[in-house]
């Protein structure tokens, strides 16, 4: 009888598959300290410049990861308060335009705005976006055209 039963199983196969399943499951379970693990990695090979300088000159590792740490922290606020009077300016004009365009602050109906758009006969236009150059307007205008017929 040499059935399915009194073969003999890939033993190495069986335990690779399990392997990798538990592996999986484990990195599933824990990916949060996986990630802190991985990032801490990263910033420690980031900083291996600056600890081989610093123990060059004989500055304690721990004393060169706090400099850096700083430099870091004054790098970032420093960038911060540069970029976010351009962000909030940038931001305000953003909503005063859109607020223009899509009609106030309730929800847009842009349902009439197509027949303005493309006009009820083919000659005729009653609005014109103001957001776009001319020329592209009249592009605009003749591929809505064209979508109607």
């Amino acid at each position: 009888m040499t059935g399915l039963f009194h073969q003999r199983l890939p033993w190495p196969l069986v335990f690779q598959v399990l392997g990798v399943i538990a592996a999986v499951a484990f990195l599933i379970a824990t990916w949060q300290l996986c990630l802190l693990a991985f990032t801490g990695l990263i910033l420690a090979a980031a900083m291996l410049p600056a600890a081989r300088v610093g123990a060059r000159y004989r500055v304690p590792r721990g004393v060169t990861v706090l400099v850096v740490y700083v430099a870091v922290a004054v790098m970032l606020v420093l960038m911060g308060r540069l970029l976010w009077p351009a962000l909030t300016e940038q931001w305000t004009h953003g909503i005063h335009n859109l607020g223009g365009k899509v009609g106030g602050a309730g929800e847009p109906d842009l349902k009439p705005a197509i027949p303005k758009v493309m006009g009820p006969d083919k000659h005729h236009r009653t609005m014109r976006c103001q957001c776009v150059p001319p020329r592209l307007n009249t592009r605009i205008l003749n591929v809505l055209r064209e979508l109607r017929e």
